[in-house]
């Protein structure tokens, strides 16, 4: 009997080990704890091998959960339970393919291709920034060999659908006098095949483009150049090495400084500055030049006008006008002309019949409408080239005056064909004539007294008494008044009503008539 109750007590203690014991606590608060370092808190139940987590029913109650995950759109996954959590995953797109191009690693990514530079030393990183592949050809980007750190982009050179040909250089094909001429400046910009702007604040477009030196700008194409400072080059093939220039124009060219050349082959050349050439084909030679117009040429004058030509420091205004010494003026279409020193040539004529007058120092031509001259050689001359009119002649020497107006030659030292219209003169006092006079009328029994100076030879008056009785006709100078070559008198008495003519051979008067 006592060995089947030690059985029973037996059974009954394993039975009491396999037993699930809860136990009831009933606090505010709970505290587990241990001093041990190693101690741990362990709570097991049944579930094996199963992520989750411990989720809050509420009401004081908390039960371990399954963890479940939901795919949702947009490449997105939630916890799913009572409180649902999404998490946002950025999607990844896969390399297609790598393979090794020349220096750089190239791959493509949705049928794109691109490359990362990876050169075989370190050197050759430091020369290039970005690299990607277009019609299979490398193309560098950002060309900084001088490594400024200011270049600024829109958005990445990688990665987008359009092409990017923002400051790119076939590698290692760019010279200027056989040096390597590929770096980018400070502030600058440079688009177009081998498009150079090597120095600060420039800017080069287009194929073969280049602008060397700080604060220039090169626009056009095949070898367009502004290889000096704040000059500015815009057209095909344009050339520009001065500083403060603008060349514009295709084959324009500027190679002094503060000039200017506009144009179709435009030039502003000679070693001087400050030359201003505008026109297809013009040119501005010399130091203070300016040349305007097709085919205008100045070696330091001014020419304006189809083909105008101005000697050194001479004007030439109008097609086809010339002058051919320093100081002259030729104005006017067609074939001005003005040949000598400081001479003056002004030219109208519908006959296009280029002559010159102006063949004398201080000389002056000029010809108008209708085939009229006016001009200065040996005397100053105006007439009508066809001889029809007549000619109006003027002497150089103001002392001995010819005059012819209008005929068609000088016969004489005065022809008028026409009424002449000479001053007249009344006078109530004594007075002394002048140049100014002609025809000396005396109201009143007065003294005219005659000029005595050198000026008045050989002057001729006209003299009348108008009064009632005789006057006096006096000279200054003690001048004679001769009817004959015995006279001595220095004066005259001129009767009531009676009128004389005199003339002034520089020593006396005579009277003629």
């Amino acid at each position: 009997m006592k060995k089947i109750f030690l059985i029973l007590i037996f059974f009954l203690a394993a039975g009491q080990m396999h037993a699930q014991q809860i136990y009831q606590i009933r606090a505010d608060s709970v505290r587990i704890y241990n001093d041990v370092g190693t101690a741990e808190l362990i709570v097991e139940n049944r579930t094996r091998d199963t992520l989750g987590f411990l989720f809050n029913k509420g009401h004081g109650r908390t039960e371990f959960h399954k963890l479940n995950l939901q795919s949702l759109s947009g490449g997105r996954i939630a916890l799913i339970g009572h409180d649902t959590v999404a998490i946002n995953v950025t999607p990844v797109k896969n390399v297609d393919s790598l393979w090794q191009k020349g220096d750089s690693v190239a791959y493509r990514i949705d049928s794109r291709n691109y490359a990362v530079f990876a050169p075989l030393t370190f050197s050759k990183l430091n020369d290039v920034r970005y690299f990607a592949i277009k019609n299979e050809d490398l193309l560098r980007y950002n060309l900084s060999l001088n490594k400024w750190e200011n270049w600024a982009f829109a958005d990445t050179l990688l990665g987008r659908d359009l092409p990017f040909n923002l400051g790119i250089s076939r590698i290692k094909t760019a010279y200027f006098s056989n040096v390597p001429y590929d770096s980018i400046g400070q502030n600058s910009v440079a688009l177009g095949f081998s498009a150079m702007a090597k120095s600060s604040s420039a800017i080069a477009i287009g194929y073969l483009a280049r602008s060397a030196i700080g604060n220039s700008i090169a626009i056009g194409s095949m070898s367009n150049n502004a290889l000096n400072g704040y000059s500015v080059a815009i057209g095909p093939s344009v050339y520009l090495t001065a500083n403060n220039s603008i060349a514009i124009g295709a084959l324009a060219k500027v190679t002094v400084s503060n000039s200017i050349a506009l144009g179709y082959s435009s030039n502003a050349i000679v070693p001087s500055s400050m030359q201003i050439a505008i026109g297809a084909f013009s040119a501005a030679k010399g130091v203070y030049s300016t040349a305007l117009g097709f085919q205008a040429v100045t070696a330091g004058g001014t020419s304006i006008g189809y083909r105008a030509d101005a000697y050194g420091t001479s004007v030439a205004i109008g097609a086809d006008s010339r002058t051919a010494n320093l100081n002259a003026i030729a104005i006017g279409p067609p074939g001005a002309y003005a040949k000598t020193v400081q001479s003056m040539g002004l030219f109208d004529a519908e006959d296009g019949q280029g002559r010159d007058s102006a063949n004398v120092v201080r000389g002056f031509f000029a010809r108008f409408k209708g085939g009229y001259e006016l001009y200065t050689d040996s005397s100053f001359t105006m007439k009508q080239v066809t001889g029809d009119k007549g000619a109006v002649f003027f002497s150089s020497n103001p002392h001995s005056t010819f005059l012819g107006l209008p005929v068609s030659s000088q016969a004489s030292t005065l022809n008028v064909n026409g009424s002449l219209s000479l001053p007249l003169t009344k006078v109530s006092s004594n007075y002394a004539i002048t140049s100014n006079d002609y025809t000396v009328i005396a109201l009143n029994s007065v003294t005219l007294t005659l000029p005595g100076d050198v000026g008045a030879n050989p002057r001729l008056y006209e003299l009348q008494n108008a009064s009632a009785s005789s006057l006096t006709v006096a000279t200054s100078l003690s001048q004679k008044i001769k009817n004959l070559d015995t006279d001595t008198t220095t004066s005259y008495a001129l009767a009531s009503g009676a009128r004389i003519t005199v003339q002034f051979d520089g020593t006396d008067w005579w009277i003629i008539q």
